[in-house]
């Protein structure tokens, strides 16, 4: 196969990338596609309330409303049965929310939350503002993650059946990929 080119539906594809990038292909269980704010938000709150050791969550928009009520709800009843939370959010994501006071009943309940990179208006330090996390990640209990668009604010509630729902994707997977 040196020198071919193979479309990626090809059963020896996977095997010649890897070939090529000298990194092992492994088989990992199934990935299922969320479409849309309901089929996530659904599948985020089972996840969460069958937590026994821990969720890490890692997202850019993180602000209030029904979807972060729910979630947070959620959060803090896990985290008072001993399961560790930690919530990591972008501030300039996030610029319009301010966490602390919404986290605060997670935070008595053992909940951690930090800001990635706050904004700070020092002219030597403007520049650095542009340097973001953009990254979406859910994982719980180290063998369940979420990974894609969807972030935790009202617009991606619902089922994109309006211009206020916003269309997005969620994958969730188990085992090798979510550690």
């Amino acid at each position: 196969y040196a020198g071919t080119h193979l479309p990626a539906s090809h059963p020896r594809f996977a095997n010649l990338l890897s070939e090529s990038l000298g990194v092992p292909v492994r088989e990992g269980a199934p990935i299922d596609v969320l479409n849309n704010g309901d089929a996530f938000l659904s599948a985020m709150l089972a996840d969460i309330k069958s937590a026994r050791s821990s969720i890490n969550i890692m997202v850019f928009i993180w602000n209030k409303g029904q979807m972060s009520d729910q979630i947070v709800n959620e959060l803090v009843e896990r985290s008072r049965h001993g399961v560790q939370v930690r919530i990591l959010i972008d501030s300039f994501g996030s610029f319009s929310f301010t966490p602390r006071k919404h986290f605060k009943k997670l935070e008595e309940a053992g909940g951690k939350v930090a800001e990635f990179h706050s904004l700070t208006l020092a002219p030597w330090a403007f520049l650095k503002n542009h340097v973001r996390n953009h990254r979406r990640a859910f994982i719980i209990d180290g063998n369940i993650g979420y990974v894609g668009g969807m972030a935790i604010d009202d617009h991606w509630l619902g089922d994109a059946r309006t211009e206020k729902e916003y269309r997005d994707v969620m994958f969730r997977t188990t085992g090798a990929m979510a550690r």
